[in-house]
């Protein structure tokens, strides 16, 4: 969070251990445009890998969901394609943020036509 506020983001901190349906109600209420969570311990949790593919599931997909902290590495392979970015130190976070602050592109599509007489 301190990471985040210090590039210019505005930061939500939600506390720890919060079911996946409440940090993705809250990241929809704050319109986020990125979600980032800090796994530290422990490193062999049964129950977070499907927690966090609930979480990647309930968020819109273009809210890119980040997953950094010390025991990060530890989780990788069974959350291996589900669309998490890990973080494994801070450029990668800064990085990631830069990334989803970036305009998107409209998803709109605009049809032009001529004028008649045109």
């Amino acid at each position: 969070a301190a990471a985040a506020g210090s590039g210019g983001w505005q930061v939500t901190y939600l506390g720890a251990a919060l079911p996946a349906a409440e940090i993705a109600g809250a990241a929809t209420q704050a319109r986020a445009r990125a979600v980032a969570l800090s796994v530290v311990y422990p490193e062999d949790d049964p129950h977070l890998p499907n927690e966090l593919r609930s979480l990647r599931k309930l968020l819109p997909a273009a809210v890119p969901l980040l997953l950094g902290g010390r025991a990060v590495s530890a989780y990788r392979p069974a959350l291996k394609g589900t669309r998490i970015t890990f973080i494994e130190a801070l450029p990668e976070l800064y990085d990631a943020l830069d990334e989803a602050r970036a305009p998107r592109p409209s998803s709109r599509i605009e049809l032009a036509a001529p004028r008649p007489g045109a």
